[in-house]
């Protein structure tokens, strides 16, 4: 009995070792891959909004990626609803400027988690002065090419002729020099 169990053991052990790990997520890697390679940078649920794309989805990619968009739409109404619940930040009715890259984040906090990396001469909209200093300058929550997060004041500009108090300088002008 004892060697059956042990044989039974082992048999399992081996099986286990022997099936692929699932992804962190519970993606397929070619899903992911196939996303990747459409989208880029650009987050899925914006990238889908393109309808076409979806022809050159597999039927097996098709929940994941479903998914994807599912758990981005989540994610954004989370933020809009803490964004909502703050009281010190200030509505700046969706101003444009530029990103000089640096992270994305989920709030504004250095210690927020990552969304993704922006490049330098990325639009995006400020969306809301989050009241939040660090380092001489705010955390704004914005809409980027890779979706809605958080970005430091300090290293994007506005357009607007009127810039909010702690971003780092108007587009095409001087910094801040204060």
């Amino acid at each position: 009995m004892m060697i059956w169990r042990a044989l039974t053991v082992m048999s399992v052990v081996l099986l286990a070792g022997s099936v692929s790990p699932a992804p962190a997520q519970g993606f397929q890697p070619e899903c992911m891959a196939k996303v990747k390679q459409l989208c880029g940078r650009v987050s899925p649920g914006r990238c889908f909004e393109d309808e076409s794309l979806w022809d050159a989805v597999s039927a097996r990619c098709s929940g994941d990626i479903q998914t994807m968009i599912e758990m981005e739409r989540e994610a954004s109404e989370e933020q809009a609803q803490s964004a909502r619940s703050r009281t010190d930040g200030a509505d700046i009715n969706d101003m444009r400027g530029q990103s000089y890259g640096g992270v994305l984040r989920s709030g504004p906090s250095m210690n927020s988690r990552k969304l993704g990396s922006l490049y330098e001469g990325d639009n995006i909209n400020i969306l809301e002065d989050t009241g939040v200093w660090f380092n001489d300058y705010k955390w704004f929550r914005i809409d980027s090419p890779i979706g809605v997060g958080f970005h430091w004041g300090g290293i994007f500009c506005s357009e607007s002729d009127q810039r909010p108090d702690g971003v780092f300088s108007t587009c095409g002008g001087q910094p801040d020099t204060e």
